[in-house]
């Protein structure tokens, strides 16, 4: 409930900073109206929350950070909504009868906000599971890629909770936006092994790379494995993917869902800076969390 004012122009204000700091892409956790400060339960997938700005804003930062070479990825949050998500709302009011019954897990009726009566994420009420193999959902959700691709011309999306996602409307959403988007990117969370999202080509062309990052934290923060255990994870790891799909792993210390890498290496900065120098070098793509390069702590929310 804690919300400490940051918004879209304030990003935009920083462009010459992370311009500075070499960055070339922008990857903005959720920004469309939604409950709660973190946004991922979405209310409205058309509009910018008020909390970060307008839409016009949105579209006004990515033209700037296209003028300084730095390319925008929005989160889109498919794999589950918030309860005043429009369709739900009905569901709430008209149950059984209701025409968008069939874009949830509904357990009983009448449905109220209680897990017990529909699936949602963690058993956490406020954020009901979308069923995404349900053609009109996959149809909505391509709506939504598409609007934001087109009118704030962003370069691409990162997908929530991707692994869990219905693989053949991801597929049939990498179908439709790389016909009119060629090089639109697509990005998938999950929290271990990508195989399945990654390697065939058709679904995800990179992914949040948690198996580089837990492997960081044990080595250089925790330092709870040794060199050879390091060398022996990280080699794993490379094996899984075609080398075109490790030189673009999402590959990161830390994110919004851990704690910070400082924390983990309890304050140690020589640990998180050793991090950062094998991050840099190592095959993949860099990904640095807000603030890491202020040496910014914090603990797993």
């Amino acid at each position: 409930e804690n919300f400490l004012g940051g918004d879209l122009n304030g990003i935009r204000a920083k462009l010459p900073y992370l311009r500075k700091l070499g960055i070339e892409c922008l990857y903005l956790n959720p920004v469309f109206s939604g409950d709660f400060n973190h946004k991922y339960a979405t209310t409205d997938y058309f509009q910018v929350d008020l909390d970060f700005g307008t839409n016009d804003d949105l579209v006004s930062l990515v033209d700037e950070a296209h003028a300084s070479g730095i390319r925008v990825v929005l989160d889109g949050v498919f794999n589950h909504a918030g309860t005043r998500f429009a369709p739900f709302a009905d569901v709430l009011k008209n149950g059984a009868d209701s025409p968008y019954r069939d874009w949830f897990f509904i357990k009983q009726y009448p449905v109220t906000i209680d897990p017990a009566c529909y699936e949602c994420v963690g058993d956490y009420p406020y954020m009901p599971r979308l069923r995404t193999d349900n053609p009109e959902v996959r149809k909505y959700i391509l709506s939504v890629m598409l609007f934001w691709l087109r009118t704030a011309k962003i370069d691409g999306w990162r997908l929530d909770v991707a692994d869990e996602l219905d693989a053949s409307t991801v597929r049939y959403l990498r179908q439709r936006i790389r016909a009119e988007y060629p090089e639109a990117l697509l990005l998938g969370e999950t929290w271990g092994d990508a195989s399945s999202m990654v390697c065939a080509g058709d679904q995800f062309d990179s992914a949040m790379n948690y198996l580089f990052r837990d492997a960081m934290v044990d080595f250089f923060a925790l330092n709870r494995i040794d060199a050879e255990t390091l060398a022996n994870r990280l080699e794993h790891m490379l094996m899984k993917y075609p080398d075109a799909t490790n030189l673009c792993m999402y590959n990161c210390l830390g994110s919004h869902d851990t704690a910070r890498f400082l924390t983990e290496a309890q304050g140690q900065t020589r640990r998180l800076k050793m991090a950062i120098a094998f991050q840099m070098l190592f095959p993949g793509s860099p990904a640095i969390y807000y603030g890491d390069e202020l040496g910014m702590t914090g603990e797993n929310d």
